[in-house]
C-alpha cells in the first residue's frame, strides 16, 4: 500500500483495511470533497455571523466621525483634513471620504484609500507641508 495514501486516509478518518489503492483514492477523493464543502459552508456562515455580530460594532465606531490630516489625497498638492470611513489592513491604508461638488451643485463623496504613511501625526509636519505649498501668483 502506498504510504502517502495511507497517511492521507488516516488524516481523513478513512479505514483502509482490505481496500486497494484505487478504492482508497476514491474514498479519499469523496472525503476531501465533503471536507471542502464543509469548510466552504463554515466560511460562509462565519461571514453571515460577522454581519450579525460585528457590523453593529463597526457602525457604532463610525457614528461619531473623526477626521485626519493627510499629506495628499490622489493628485492633491496640499494637505487635506478628511473624515475617516474605514481602514484596509491588507494595504495599511486609511479610507477617507472626500466631498465633491457635482455639476448640479449637489455634494457627493469620493472614497480614497490613503497609505498610513501619508497621515499627518504632528502639527510640525502639517506646518512644514503648508509652508511648502505653492503660492498663488497675481495672474492666476
Amino acid at each position: 500500500m502506498n504510504q502517502k495514501l495511507a497517511k492521507t486516509a488516516e488524516a481523513l478518518g478513512i479505514d483502509v483495511k482490505g481496500k486497494s489503492d484505487k478504492e482508497i483514492m476514491e474514498l479519499i477523493s469523496n472525503a476531501w470533497e465533503q471536507e471542502k464543502s464543509t469548510i466552504e459552508q463554515n466560511a460562509k456562515q462565519e461571514f453571515i455571523d460577522n454581519a450579525a455580530k460585528k457590523l453593529p460594532d463597526v457602525k457604532k465606531q463610525f457614528e461619531k466621525p473623526f477626521e485626519v490630516w493627510l499629506e495628499k489625497v490622489q493628485n492633491a498638492k496640499k494637505p487635506e483634513c478628511l473624515p475617516v470611513v474605514g481602514y484596509n489592513p491588507k494595504t495599511s491604508s486609511v479610507i477617507v471620504a472626500k466631498p465633491v461638488k457635482g455639476a448640479d451643485g449637489k455634494t457627493t463623496y469620493k472614497i480614497f484609500q490613503v497609505e498610513e504613511k501619508f497621515v499627518i501625526t504632528s502639527i510640525k509636519r502639517l506646518n512644514e507641508l503648508n509652508s511648502k505649498k505653492p503660492k498663488a501668483t497675481p495672474n492666476s
